[in-house]
């Protein structure tokens, strides 16, 4: 039987929930302070339908008997991103930095190389390109007005 095995970096997309990106936008658009645990945490998130064809692409692919990588590749401060969701809401929500979290891991940048070569996987230049989309769906869901 042949196995392919993916390390999966932060996946995020319209059904995501009770993780970083729908927490901050949740709150965000609450108005509640963003909580980000740890200044200087810095993580790689990968939109959902980019991982959605790398798996397509795995499961008709041999694939070498090692771990595969999938992300986008590119680190984000955890602090910048509550920014970024902070400004795309247009909310005046607080940003409270609190102490890491143990045993939570304080960095993770997927090295992408392998994913590239060997399934096509498209890193775009910015991994929250969605990000937009995905607030106003929970904004209509949480009945917000613009």
């Amino acid at each position: 039987m042949a196995v392919v095995i993916l390390r999966l970096a932060n996946v995020y997309g319209s059904r995501d929930r009770d993780r970083v990106i729908p927490l901050f936008i949740e709150q965000a658009l609450s108005e509640k302070p963003l909580t980000v645990f740890g200044n200087d945490k810095i993580l790689d998130f990968h939109w959902i339908e980019n991982l959605i064809d790398v798996l397509c692409r795995a499961s008709q692919r041999p694939c070498p008997d090692l771990p595969v990588n999938v992300g986008s590749g590119k680190g984000t401060r955890l602090v910048d991103l509550a920014e970024r969701i902070r400004a795309l809401t247009g909310r005046g929500s607080a940003l409270h930095i609190s102490e890491e979290r143990w045993p939570e891991v304080s960095r993770f940048v997927a090295d992408v190389t392998a994913a590239c070569k060997l399934f096509d996987l498209q890193c775009p230049k910015d991994p929250f390109e969605h990000l937009p989309l995905l607030i106003e769906q929970f904004r209509s869901e949480m009945r917000i007005p613009t």
